[in-house]
């Protein structure tokens, strides 16, 4: 997984797009599907944040909330084995209050950070279920970054 940058995509069967994590191995220079967990029982209309949790490939699925005050599960699912669809688990599931906007990153915390429904920057740490504001207002572009250092040899 680490030689590999991952993004959401939709792949064509016809006229249905079939939601997929799309994988570009960065050192073999291939793309390749990953199938996404069976989460539609989770609830209708909900939204996909990839990303990394404890060094797995990991998805944050929540409801978009349009800036009203109303509560719903999130739920974290994490891929126990890289590559493995049937290996995709439902770890947590967590109430956030204000609802998501913008989920932002996963940090090295166990956490995820988002924007929530009051436009506030939040912080959901999974294991103890808690939900605590960064007190960042107004933020406008803020953006974060992950950033693994690494070497890729590129050939001549």
């Amino acid at each position: 997984m680490g030689d590999s940058v991952h993004w959401k995509a939709d792949y064509r069967d016809g006229d249905e797009g079939i939601p997929v994590i799309l994988a570009y191995h960065m050192g073999e220079e291939v793309f390749r599907q990953i199938g996404l967990p069976n989460y539609k029982a989770d609830g209708k209309d909900l939204v996909e944040h990839i990303g990394v949790y404890k060094g797995n490939l990991a998805m944050f699925v929540f409801h978009q909330s349009d800036h009203f005050s109303w509560h719903k599960n999130c739920h974290l699912w994490v891929m126990n084995e890289y590559g493995v669809v049937s290996s995709w688990t439902k770890l947590y599931t967590v109430v956030i209050d204000a609802g998501v906007v913008t989920p932002i990153m996963f940090t090295n915390n166990d956490e995820i950070i988002f924007e929530d429904g009051e436009c506030d920057l939040t912080v959901c740490h999974f294991e103890s279920n808690t939900i605590s504001y960064l007190g960042v207002e107004d933020q406008g572009y803020l953006n974060f970054v992950t950033y693994n250092g690494s070497l890729v040899m590129l050939e001549d």
